[in-house]
């Protein structure tokens, strides 16, 4: 580890958090056999979540899974479900696990993210004919722990490989509605592309020592940009340093991996869509309780 690096990590309050699946209780990669949010028993979208009335925004993935014992084989080239988006195609890869995936996110939002560690990799308007997309982002580290893909059974795709994000053009508020177009019925989700609200942080308890350690929960389902893995977040805190946000500084085993330019996400927070959250401040109160 850079000792310069090592340094200044240590010089201010910092905390590291851990987001998974978009709250703090929900597992990466949780894939159930019928959707329990929703009437759909074969269609999985990410996003879809009650607690944040369906919302998503700014850079976040969202992906869609059709989970269907109909098209499941991987030997036998079933052909690709029919899924869309507000009418659009969105291309489904079939995994090894003979479900369906697809990755979606705002074609603006991507492009403002480029310089930062919400990496979308290589974006190019090459599309595949599975796909209306106004580009496809390829090489990403927005989605870390896609399933390995079953090259038997997507020719459709072209040369795409698993993990790949269609990009579309979203504007605030807008609905955006999910289609599995599946024989004896549509199966559908909308969600809402805006600015999510219902954000909050809550401590393990109301009064502290001096040299405690302090527990927080942070509530945000912005801070999942990845559906597939934990993100992670390291915010400064500390007048003197500035209040500041990290993405991927740190990995789920602790260890730095970024460093504090690269990782550093602050700037943009406001163009992504975050600019009423997204930093933690603190009240120096150094009496004991």
């Amino acid at each position: 580890m850079n000792n310069e690096i090592g340094r200044k990590l240590t010089s201010f309050t910092l905390m590291a958090i851990m987001v998974a699946g978009g709250m703090t209780v929900a597992a990466p990669g949780f894939m159930p056999e019928a959707d329990a949010q929703t009437r759909n028993a074969n269609l999985f979208v990410s996003a879809e979540d009650s607690q944040f009335d369906n919302y998503f925004g700014g850079p976040q993935v969202i992906e869609v899974v059709i989970n269907d014992p109909g098209i499941s084989d991987t030997d036998l080239g079933t052909g690709a479900p029919d899924v869309t988006i507000n009418g659009e195609k969105l291309a489904t890869v079939q995994a090894t696990d003979g479900n369906w995936y697809a990755y979606f996110a705002d074609y603006k939002m991507a492009m403002v993210a480029e310089d930062t560690s919400i990496d979308f990799g290589t974006i190019n308007t090459s599309i595949p004919d599975a796909s209306d997309a106004v580009a496809i982002a390829s090489g990403d580290n927005v989605v870390r722990k896609a399933k390995a893909q079953n090259n038997v059974n997507n020719p459709h795709v072209g040369d795409l490989t698993l993990p790949f994000v269609q990009l579309y053009e979203f504007a605030a508020g807008d609905n955006v509605n999910i289609n599995y177009n599946k024989g004896g019925g549509t199966q559908s989700v909308t969600l809402t592309f805006d600015t999510i609200a219902g954000h909050g942080v809550e401590f393990d308890r109301e009064t502290y020592p001096q040299g405690a350690q302090l527990q927080a929960t942070i509530t945000d389902a912005w801070l999942n940009i990845d559906p597939t893995d934990e993100d992670s977040w390291t915010f400064a805190t500390d007048a003197e340093y500035g209040l500041k946000a990290f993405y991927q500084l740190v990995n789920d085993s602790g260890e730095l991996v970024g460093t504090e330019t690269t990782s550093n996400v602050t700037d943009k927070l406001g163009d992504l869509m975050c600019d009423e959250n997204c930093l933690i401040t603190i009240n120096p109160d150094t009496q004991s309780t």
